[in-house]
């Protein structure tokens, strides 16, 4: 859905009014095709297993280490649970 702009403004509210937009989010696309095909070599090809289970663990940390600045440096998202669930440990 990345590289399709017309998609983002129907499916998400998402304007892509520039070319360097455009093309940040084809090659983000792009990023995320080539990982899904190591995973799905990882999958079918038992000497791929170990190099697939390393980058999905990698992928995994950078989402959340992405989540947590954007938490930090942004504010926290406006879910009402999230804002629940903080209030509690704190």
């Amino acid at each position: 859905m990345y590289g399709f702009p017309s998609l983002l403004s129907q499916q998400l509210n998402i304007q892509v009014n520039t070319i360097d937009l455009s093309n940040m989010l084809k090659a983000i696309l792009c990023l995320y095709i080539g990982i899904s095909i190591i995973w799905i070599l990882g999958i079918w090809k038992k000497e791929y297993w170990k190099c697939a289970t390393e980058l999905n663990i990698l992928f995994m940390l950078t989402l959340a280490i992405g989540r947590a600045l954007s938490m930090v440096t942004d504010e926290p998202p406006s879910c009402s649970k999230f804002h629940k669930l903080i209030s509690i440990i704190l």
